[in-house]
């Protein structure tokens, strides 16, 4: 999966570390549609860990941050996250750097 990233020039990976130490990353990848479609490129940050004594250090924040610089320089408009309704914590992360509800998903499982 990591080299399929790596050579997806719509994807990036990006990671915080300190003396050798992968404190967290970030994956965010860039979704095209036909030209029919009104929106015709989104991104979507698909993947965000920060490791659990780093957390509320900055290190998610700078992550996410680098990710949306690299969405902009790449022409897109919008990116979207997905959080588990029931993940309070993460729901308040992604809403205090400025993410807001687009639409519900609704499941049934089989």
């Amino acid at each position: 999966m990591l080299a399929a990233i790596l050579r997806d020039s719509d994807a990036a990976i990006f990671v915080c570390e300190r003396d050798g130490v992968l404190l967290g990353f970030c994956t965010v990848r860039i979704d095209r549609a036909p030209s029919i479609q009104v929106e015709v490129q989104r991104a979507e940050i698909t993947d965000l860990t920060v490791r659990a004594r780093e957390r509320r250090r900055g290190v998610g924040r700078a992550l996410v941050e680098r990710a949306l610089v690299w969405v902009e320089e790449r022409g897109v408009e919008r990116c979207e996250v997905r959080v588990a309704s029931r993940n309070a914590e993460g729901q308040r992360f992604w809403r205090s750097i400025g993410f807001d509800d687009l639409m519900d998903v609704l499941q049934r499982r089989l």
